[in-house]
Protein backbone atom coordinates (compact mmCIF):
# COMPACT_ATOMS: atom_id res chain seq x y z
CA UNK A 1 0.00 0.00 0.00
CA UNK A 2 0.86 3.45 -0.77
CA UNK A 3 1.85 5.56 2.47
CA UNK A 4 -1.31 7.70 1.47
CA UNK A 5 -3.45 4.98 1.73
CA UNK A 6 -1.95 3.20 4.82
CA UNK A 7 -2.34 6.58 6.30
CA UNK A 8 -5.93 6.79 5.23
CA UNK A 9 -6.70 3.13 6.34
CA UNK A 10 -5.36 4.20 10.16
CA UNK A 11 -7.77 7.17 10.51
CA UNK A 12 -10.42 5.10 8.67
CA UNK A 13 -10.02 2.44 11.66
CA UNK A 14 -9.29 4.74 13.97
CA UNK A 15 -12.50 6.83 13.14
CA UNK A 16 -14.57 3.25 13.41
CA UNK A 17 -12.65 2.87 16.60
CA UNK A 18 -14.12 6.27 18.04
CA UNK A 19 -17.38 5.48 16.63
CA UNK A 20 -18.07 2.61 17.86
CA UNK A 21 -17.00 3.42 21.30
CA UNK A 22 -19.99 5.81 20.99
CA UNK A 23 -22.03 3.21 19.90
CA UNK A 24 -21.35 0.35 22.23
CA UNK A 25 -21.73 3.01 25.05
CA UNK A 26 -25.01 4.23 23.76
CA UNK A 27 -26.33 0.36 23.80
CA UNK A 28 -24.70 -0.09 26.95
CA UNK A 29 -26.96 2.44 28.73
CA UNK A 30 -29.72 1.14 26.88
CA UNK A 31 -29.22 -2.53 27.68
CA UNK A 32 -29.06 -1.32 30.94
CA UNK A 33 -32.41 0.45 30.51
CA UNK A 34 -33.45 -2.41 28.98
CA UNK A 35 -32.62 -5.01 31.57
CA UNK A 36 -33.96 -2.79 34.29
CA UNK A 37 -37.28 -2.62 32.89
CA UNK A 38 -37.55 -5.90 32.12
CA UNK A 39 -36.92 -7.57 35.15
CA UNK A 40 -34.93 -5.71 37.91
CA UNK A 41 -33.56 -9.10 39.75
CA UNK A 42 -31.34 -9.82 36.44
CA UNK A 43 -27.76 -8.61 35.51
CA UNK A 44 -26.53 -7.91 31.90
CA UNK A 45 -25.65 -11.36 31.92
CA UNK A 46 -28.44 -13.28 32.66
CA UNK A 47 -30.48 -10.92 30.65
CA UNK A 48 -27.56 -11.99 27.22
CA UNK A 49 -28.01 -15.41 28.68
CA UNK A 50 -32.31 -15.74 28.71
CA UNK A 51 -31.84 -14.16 24.91
CA UNK A 52 -29.16 -16.92 24.05
CA UNK A 53 -31.05 -19.39 25.33
CA UNK A 54 -34.54 -18.72 23.86
CA UNK A 55 -33.13 -18.09 20.34
CA UNK A 56 -31.70 -21.30 20.09
CA UNK A 57 -33.61 -24.77 19.56
CA UNK A 58 -31.67 -27.71 22.18
CA UNK A 59 -29.27 -25.37 23.86
CA UNK A 60 -26.67 -26.76 26.67
CA UNK A 61 -24.84 -25.43 29.06
CA UNK A 62 -21.65 -25.43 26.46
CA UNK A 63 -24.12 -23.30 24.06
CA UNK A 64 -23.84 -20.52 26.85
CA UNK A 65 -20.89 -20.79 27.55
CA UNK A 66 -19.38 -20.35 23.53
CA UNK A 67 -22.48 -17.85 23.23
CA UNK A 68 -21.15 -15.46 25.83
CA UNK A 69 -17.77 -16.35 25.53
CA UNK A 70 -17.58 -17.30 29.45
CA UNK A 71 -15.63 -20.39 30.99
CA UNK A 72 -18.30 -23.48 31.21
CA UNK A 73 -17.95 -23.19 35.22
CA UNK A 74 -18.90 -19.69 34.87
CA UNK A 75 -22.06 -20.48 32.48
CA UNK A 76 -23.05 -23.48 34.62
CA UNK A 77 -23.49 -21.66 37.74
CA UNK A 78 -25.44 -18.66 35.58
CA UNK A 79 -27.87 -21.40 34.03
CA UNK A 80 -28.25 -22.88 38.15
CA UNK A 81 -29.27 -19.21 39.68
CA UNK A 82 -31.79 -19.14 36.21
CA UNK A 83 -33.17 -22.08 36.80
CA UNK A 84 -33.73 -21.32 40.52
CA UNK A 85 -35.02 -18.11 39.84
CA UNK A 86 -37.66 -20.11 37.54
CA UNK A 87 -36.81 -18.60 34.45
CA UNK A 88 -34.83 -21.34 33.05
CA UNK A 89 -35.90 -25.08 33.12
CA UNK A 90 -33.93 -27.90 32.47
CA UNK A 91 -34.50 -31.44 30.47
CA UNK A 92 -33.46 -34.52 29.61
CA UNK A 93 -33.49 -35.32 26.35
CA UNK A 94 -35.13 -39.09 25.54
CA UNK A 95 -32.29 -40.26 22.99
CA UNK A 96 -29.94 -39.35 25.35
CA UNK A 97 -29.99 -39.28 28.94
CA UNK A 98 -26.54 -37.72 29.54
CA UNK A 99 -27.80 -34.35 27.75
CA UNK A 100 -29.53 -31.60 29.82
CA UNK A 101 -31.31 -29.06 27.46
CA UNK A 102 -32.33 -25.71 28.39
CA UNK A 103 -35.43 -23.98 27.66
CA UNK A 104 -37.44 -20.80 29.03
CA UNK A 105 -40.02 -21.09 31.35
CA UNK A 106 -42.91 -19.00 30.56
CA UNK A 107 -41.24 -16.34 33.08
CA UNK A 108 -38.04 -16.38 31.41
CA UNK A 109 -39.85 -15.95 27.48
CA UNK A 110 -42.09 -13.34 29.17
CA UNK A 111 -38.69 -11.19 30.27
CA UNK A 112 -37.26 -12.00 26.67
CA UNK A 113 -39.85 -10.55 24.69
CA UNK A 114 -40.11 -7.76 26.76
CA UNK A 115 -36.61 -7.09 26.54
CA UNK A 116 -36.38 -7.59 22.88
CA UNK A 117 -39.12 -5.45 22.29
CA UNK A 118 -37.36 -2.50 24.12
CA UNK A 119 -34.25 -3.54 21.80
CA UNK A 120 -36.47 -3.06 19.14
CA UNK A 121 -37.34 0.32 20.11
CA UNK A 122 -33.44 1.44 20.81
CA UNK A 123 -32.69 -0.20 17.25
CA UNK A 124 -35.55 1.68 15.58
CA UNK A 125 -34.70 5.40 17.06
CA UNK A 126 -30.80 5.03 15.90
CA UNK A 127 -32.41 3.95 12.69
CA UNK A 128 -34.29 7.05 13.33
CA UNK A 129 -30.76 8.85 12.24
CA UNK A 130 -30.15 8.23 9.47
CA UNK A 131 -32.44 8.42 5.90
CA UNK A 132 -33.76 5.17 4.45
CA UNK A 133 -30.53 4.65 1.83
CA UNK A 134 -28.54 5.18 4.89
CA UNK A 135 -30.05 2.94 6.91
CA UNK A 136 -30.46 0.46 4.47
CA UNK A 137 -26.32 1.08 3.48
CA UNK A 138 -25.79 0.49 7.47
CA UNK A 139 -27.73 -2.48 7.93
CA UNK A 140 -26.14 -4.12 4.62
CA UNK A 141 -22.75 -3.13 5.52
CA UNK A 142 -22.87 -4.17 9.16
CA UNK A 143 -23.97 -7.70 7.89
CA UNK A 144 -20.97 -7.78 5.96
CA UNK A 145 -18.82 -6.82 9.06
CA UNK A 146 -20.62 -9.73 11.33
CA UNK A 147 -20.37 -12.24 8.38
CA UNK A 148 -16.22 -11.48 7.71
CA UNK A 149 -15.90 -11.55 12.19
CA UNK A 150 -17.83 -14.74 12.15
CA UNK A 151 -16.10 -16.50 9.07
CA UNK A 152 -12.57 -15.39 11.12
CA UNK A 153 -13.93 -16.70 14.62
CA UNK A 154 -14.59 -20.23 12.55
CA UNK A 155 -11.29 -20.23 10.92
CA UNK A 156 -9.65 -19.37 14.28
CA UNK A 157 -11.12 -22.80 15.72
CA UNK A 158 -10.51 -24.92 13.05
CA UNK A 159 -7.14 -23.53 12.84
CA UNK A 160 -6.84 -24.45 17.21
CA UNK A 161 -8.59 -27.34 16.74
CA UNK A 162 -5.99 -28.67 14.30
CA UNK A 163 -3.08 -27.83 16.52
Amino acid sequence: MAMVAVMSYCKSAEGLFSALQTLIRGLKIAEANGAEAAASRLSPTDLQALMLIGERQRCIVSDVAHGLNISPTTASSLVDRLVRNQYVERYRTEDDRRIVRLELSSEGARIREEAVSLQLQNCRQMLDELTPEEAEDFLRLMRKIGDGLTQQQEASKTAAGAS
